[in-house]
């Protein structure tokens, strides 16, 4: 019993002492320069730091927007058209790295407006002389 013991410390052992460094990681001739690559691409490259448009509209979509449209990118912000959760046409510039919503402009009233905002009053709901 003993001697199985002291022979399977003995193989652990022998183990742990043939088990050097690993040459595989050698990340070339001075391993403490090592730089991890910018994902994407590299360092001033637009595509690698900005998020699809995909992304973009997934997340106006849980804000609530609906009919998106993405116009363009415009440095590192998406313009779209949508429509609100409250019913209206908007422009919104949204960030390309984190989709915070940075700008927001009314497009347009597509309620009907009222009958007197065409310059005339409403009829009046009682009868009478009208002079």
């Amino acid at each position: 019993m003993i001697a199985r013991t002291a022979m399977a410390a003995l193989v652990g052992l022998a183990a742990l002492v043939s088990a050097g460094p690993a040459t595989a990681q050698d990340l070339g001739p001075d391993a403490s320069s090592y730089e991890r690559p910018a994902p994407g691409g590299g360092e001033g490259t637009r595509e690698g730091n900005i998020l699809p448009p995909r992304a973009i509209m997934g997340s106006l979509i849980r804000r609530g927007y609906r009919d998106i449209d993405i116009k363009r990118l415009r440095g590192m912000n998406y313009i779209a058209t949508a429509q609100s959760p409250r019913g209206y046409r908007v422009l919104v510039v949204v960030d390309g790295q984190t989709t915070e919503i940075t700008g927001l402009r009314p497009l347009g009233y597509d309620r009907p407006q009222p009958f007197f905002d065409g310059g005339g009053f409403p009829p009046r709901p009682w009868g009478g002389p009208r002079w």
